[in-house]
């Protein structure tokens, strides 16, 4: 059955015979407009007549028969995992489309390798990745690479980068957080990090004057106060007009939950 099912795969067209731009992967046959499934690892895309036949039984979600068993290393394409597929709801029945979602997210070989996440300079353990992933406020699109984690306030980024999320605070997950972890040039530092202009420009949009190189304090409810003294200055987060201006600088605020 699976030797039948990879011949189906392969384009019934000579070698010699060059895809169209937006055609099916199989039938070459369509184009941009016409309505594909992509598989979640190679990206090919197969029109209604041949997706089917292309991708199986779809054992692991939307792959082809050919990539069944490998990984999915894109970050887009990671993203896209257990997403409802419009074409395959016109071919498949409800029942089975939920059990190819199910496959899909559940299956092992389509999990986050943990040892392809590092944090604070540290690979993460399938424990830790766990932990990651399950807590109440989790990174979003996650994918392999190296980031920087503050526990205190929970501030989540890629290193060499600004803070793209806030994420649960206090996990036990990787190393210790650096002072250049964010490629920070202001000698500004929030909880041992060297903070970013961007950063600086919403302290000071806050009402920190921020000179004489401060070292502050954040903590996840986001209370500051500057290191070695006991005065909390407020909460960042309730100042005026901030979350506004964290929206124009692309600074995450804390969720809702």
């Amino acid at each position: 059955m699976a030797g039948n099912l990879r011949e189906n795969f392969l384009p019934k067209t000579s070698n010699n015979v060059r895809q169209k731009k937006g055609s099916c992967y199989r039938c070459l046959k369509g184009n941009r407009f016409t309505a594909k499934e992509a598989c979640i690892v190679c990206g090919a895309k197969y029109c209604c007549n041949c997706v089917l036949r292309a991708m199986g039984s779809m054992p692991e979600g939307r792959k082809c028969i050919t990539c069944i068993g490998s990984r999915i290393d894109d970050e887009a394409k990671r993203a896209n995992l257990g997403k409802t597929p419009r074409l395959l709801n016109r071919l498949l029945s409800a029942i089975e489309i939920k059990q190819i979602m199910r496959l899909e997210i559940s299956c092992t070989i389509n999990q986050l390798p943990p040892d392809s996440v590092y944090v604070n300079g540290e690979p993460l353990c399938q424990e830790q990745l766990v932990i990651l992933q399950s807590c109440p406020n989790p990174p979003t699109k996650l994918a392999p690479g190296e980031y920087w984690y503050d526990k205190v306030s929970g501030l989540w980024g890629k290193v060499g980068h600004k803070p793209c999320q806030i994420i649960s605070p206090q996990l036990e997950v990787g190393g210790h957080l650096m002072r250049e972890a964010s490629n920070g040039k202001t000698n500004v530092v929030i909880n041992n990090r060297e903070i970013t202009k961007k950063e600086l420009w919403m302290l000071q949009a806050a009402g920190e004057q921020c000179e004489g190189d401060p070292h502050f304090w954040l903590s996840a409810d986001g209370s500051y106060q500057e290191e070695g003294q006991n005065y909390i200055r407020g909460c960042i987060w309730n100042k005026k007009r901030i979350k506004l201006v964290c929206a124009l600088l692309s600074l995450p605020t804390p969720p809702n939950s």
